[in-house]
């Protein structure tokens, strides 16, 4: 007979005890191989999770490598752009400056090329008045001159008139 355990008390026969051995051991090996098996797999599956998140890993990382550099280059293309624009800055301002004296410079040689046209114009036409107060003093005296050459031929012409009308 069996106690409550399962075991035999020396009642039944030890090939009844000998197969529910074995029956449990197949249980329990049985058992221990699903196990190992679902072990194996879920092993297989974390490599698999593993190999997975390496490689998102290992991608990230290439991403975060790439803007990384663009932007190092992006700043580095700004500093040169900045750079650009500073020296470009400078470079206006200086032709600016440039600019502005020759402007100083071009003004005050107008304005002095102006004064000296002024001075030419008045002189021209101080000069003109005078060539004109000349021309009408000249007029005048060739006009009195022609006047009394006038007044004498007619004299000279009346002479000879009246001496013809007297040696008739």
């Amino acid at each position: 007979m069996s106690d409550n355990n399962g075991n035999n008390n020396g009642d039944g026969n030890d090939d009844d005890r000998d197969a529910w051995r074995q029956r449990q051991m197949d249980f329990i090996l049985e058992s221990q191989a699903r196990l190992a098996t679902k072990f194996e797999e879920r092993d297989e599956r974390n490599e698999r999770l593993h190999q997975k998140a390496m490689r998102r890993l290992d991608r990230l990382e290439r991403l975060a490598v790439l803007f990384v550099r663009a932007g190092r280059r992006e700043r580095r293309e700004w500093r040169e752009r900045h750079n650009a624009l500073i020296h470009a800055q400078m470079e206006t301002e200086t032709i600016i400056q440039r600019n502005r004296e020759e402007t100083t410079v071009v003004e005050a040689a107008a304005k002095q090329r102006a004064a000296e046209i002024e001075a030419k114009i008045l002189r021209n036409r101080e000069e003109a008045e005078a060539a004109a107060q000349r021309s009408r003093e000249e007029v005048e005296a060739n006009f009195k001159r022609n006047t009394e050459n006038i007044n004498r031929l007619s004299e000279i012409v009346e002479r000879i008139v009246t001496a013809r009308e007297d040696g008739r």
